[in-house]
């Protein structure tokens, strides 16, 4: 016990803690009772300005993308705006985000989308003819469209299903170049049978039937024959000798007489799988 004065100051260990640590919250609830209609206020009035501000910076954003673009728009000559617009409609037709045109077409997809349907020697149609025949023979290539990338966003159906409607559209979109394709299918009854039957089939399955573990598959001995080695070659030769033949008659590479080309390249990769599947 303490006198001071006349008063007695009682301590008695941690109750004097709980009285000071009581009276500091009674303070600060105090200010912050008194600076409430202050903090109000200001908040009244900022949030208002900062929203209004995030709002302007936005627009002045769009605005100056839009500026941009119509700069852009001018400097292209006609036929550049026009392949412009075809880009984009064949995006939005075959409902196909730029991850997954790049993912179907290859690092120059944009370049291929932008083609007419037949120019010159070349356009869009071959490169679709392209696409169907690596989903046909080019085993790696199929993986990467069936596996990984099984929904697109914007609709529930596969990549390959979407792919498939995609060149199925675009062989249709020329009844003149449809008939003339068809009149080579029909004069080529291997290239017939190996291809054009080969991608109803795989429409239904998502394979062909010359896929390993098929039942229906192509003679061994002819395939070592079709990539000139002999039937004691082994899988390494094999593997090398095709990647050579792949290399040199793949239709991009062949572009003067492309045709013909493709159909080495798929007759090559027939052969290729069916000493594959009975290794």
């Amino acid at each position: 016990m303490v006198c001071v004065d006349g008063f007695t100051i009682g301590i008695f260990g941690d109750k004097t803690m709980v009285i000071v640590f009581i009276v500091i919250i009674i303070f600060l609830f105090g200010v912050f009772i008194l600076l409430l209609p202050y903090i109000l206020v200001a908040a009244a009035i900022g949030i208002p300005i900062y929203v209004t501000h995030r709002i302007i910076k936005q627009h002045r954003k769009k605005a100056a993308a839009a500026i941009w673009e119509a700069q852009r728009a001018r400097r292209l000559t006609p036929s550049q705006r026009y392949r412009e617009r075809l880009l984009r409609h064949r995006l939005r037709k075959f409902n196909l985000s730029e991850f997954y045109a790049e993912l179907v077409f290859g690092p120059r997809w944009r370049i291929k989308l932008r083609k007419k349907h037949i120019e010159s020697n070349h356009g869009f149609f071959f490169d679709i003819i392209a696409i169907k025949t690596k989903l046909l023979f080019d085993l790696g290539y199929r993986k990467k469209i069936l596996q990984g990338y099984t929904r697109l966003a914007i609709q529930s159906m596969s990549l390959v299903d979407n792919v498939i409607l995609m060149i199925d559209s675009v062989f249709n979109e020329d009844p003149e170049i449809v008939r003339i394709y068809k009149k080579f299918m029909n004069e080529n009854k291997y290239h017939k049978y190996y291809y054009e039957n080969q991608w109803e089939y795989f429409k239904a399955h998502k394979k062909t039937e010359f896929d390993p573990n098929s039942e229906n598959i192509f003679d061994k001995t002819e395939a070592y024959k079709i990539l000139g080695l002999d039937i004691s070659a082994t899988i390494e030769q094999v593997k090398k000798k095709y990647r050579e033949l792949a290399l040199r008659l793949h239709p991009d590479k062949n572009m003067a007489n492309k045709t013909q080309a493709e159909q080495k390249f798929v007759k090559i990769n027939l052969a290729y799988e069916t000493i594959m599947a009975a290794a």
